[in-house]
């Protein structure tokens, strides 16, 4: 019969988790310090987070972003800063309303401007990262 040079798509929700091991819609944004290697060099002393930090700046500025926004999580910069090697995971505390999409939607509505740029970055390096790790 020959090849007929068809093709087969996979489209719909995971398809690009499935294929190139992007992240998932829902932890785009939350994930993107893990999904993106999360290297915490030692001291004597012990977990040394200055370069880390330093590394992920823009999803510590997303922190206090959502916790100004949600009372929720109010206390997400600090457990950010003192987590030592401890893995920063929050996918069972996340509802519909915390999702990327859900804060970028209500940046926008409340003309936050910077945030919804903010947002936008995040997802751009972690599909980024992700994909070329």
């Amino acid at each position: 019969m020959g090849n007929s040079g068809r093709h087969v798509w996979v489209l719909g929700a995971g398809a690009s988790h499935e294929s190139a091991s992007t992240p998932l819609g829902r932890n785009l944004v939350w994930d993107y310090h893990f999904d993106s290697g999360m290297l915490v060099p030692y001291d004597n002393k012990g977990p040394d987070l200055r370069e880390e930090n330093e590394n992920f700046a823009n999803f510590r500025t997303y922190l206090e972003l959502v916790a100004s926004i949600f009372p929720e999580f109010k206390s997400l910069p600090e457990q950010w800063d003192n987590r030592g090697m401890k893995v920063f995971h929050l996918c069972g505390r996340l509802e519909k309303r915390h999702y990327f999409d859900e804060v970028l939607e209500l940046l926008q509505k409340l003309g936050n401007k910077e945030g919804a740029k903010l947002v936008r970055q995040l997802i751009f390096e972690h599909i980024a990262g992700a994909s070329f790790d």
